[in-house]
């Protein structure tokens, strides 16, 4: 059994930690008393037990904190758009490593390199705990800066998908109703169970309206302009399926491949 105190700034901040840990999974009891939150009589089932319970509030909590500041001194976004982009800062801090040599160490590891020496005493200064692992960390600013890229990529995306559906509402098809085969390459049919040739696709059509990146698939779609797609298809293909679904949406209907009615040309 064991006991650990952590002491935070605020008492706002240690009744997050404190209702945080009440919705764990914690096996332990665990106290509210002011700026400290005290687990007691818990069982370390591994060396990083603590950290596994600790790291996804500082995801939660702390991550944000540093990067709006970030965010409204060092790049003067206003506080809507900071809301937007924070979600791409969380979710690329376990990956830090792999964006940029310098960054050494990802930030579950900062954390456990920081909480080796307050195991021993079970006591552990939130405060400190912020100013060394994000405060006094240069690689934030840096960090952020790859959230910013990943949040204009998104809104780039999103004002694609916009034009491309925006394109389908206003052209008239040219064949109403595609069924897709998609096992690594796509074959179209007809409503009658005939493949569609090539030669109904525009072939040009992906250089004046998609760029270079988006699959063939979709800008064979999009050149007949179908009012509606039955698609089958395996989990292997989902990447794919979520840019039809961006796209064509309510005008997709997903089948597993199993049930795949017509017969295959070999």
């Amino acid at each position: 059994m064991r006991v650990m105190n952590f002491n935070f700034l605020t008492e706002k901040e240690a009744n997050q930690f404190y209702f945080y840990v009440l919705n764990t999974e914690f096996n332990g009891k665990v106290f509210l008393k002011g700026h400290s939150v005290q687990l007691r009589d818990f069982h370390v089932l591994k060396k990083t037990s603590l950290i596994d319970l600790i790291y996804p509030y500082i995801l939660e909590s702390y991550v944000p904190k540093i990067s709006e500041k970030i965010l409204m001194d060092t790049y003067y976004y206003q506080r809507d758009e900071v809301e937007q982009i924070i979600p791409f800062i969380t979710s690329i801090c376990e990956t830090t490593k792999l964006l940029h040599s310098r960054l050494r160490f990802s930030l579950y590891e900062r954390l456990i390199y920081f909480l080796y020496g307050y195991m021993q005493r079970s006591e552990v200064d939130m405060g400190r705990l912020y100013a060394e692992l994000f405060e006094h960390e240069e690689s934030w600013k840096e960090i952020v800066g790859y959230g910013i890229e990943e949040w204009l990529y998104e809104l780039h995306f999103q004002e694609k998908m916009h034009e491309l559906r925006q394109y389908l509402k206003n052209e008239p098809p040219a064949i109403d109703s595609v069924t897709v085969y998609l096992d690594g390459s796509a074959v179209f049919y007809d409503r009658n169970g005939q493949i569609i040739e090539p030669t109904h696709f525009n072939n040009q059509f992906r250089f004046n309206v998609l760029d270079h990146e988006y699959p063939e698939v979709l800008s064979s779609l999009l050149s007949i302009a179908p009012e509606e797609v039955n698609l089958y298809t395996a989990n292997e293909q989902m990447h794919l399926v979520y840019f039809l679904l961006n796209v064509f949406q309510e005008k997709v209907k997903l089948f597993p491949i199993e049930q795949f009615p017509y017969k295959i040309k070999e």
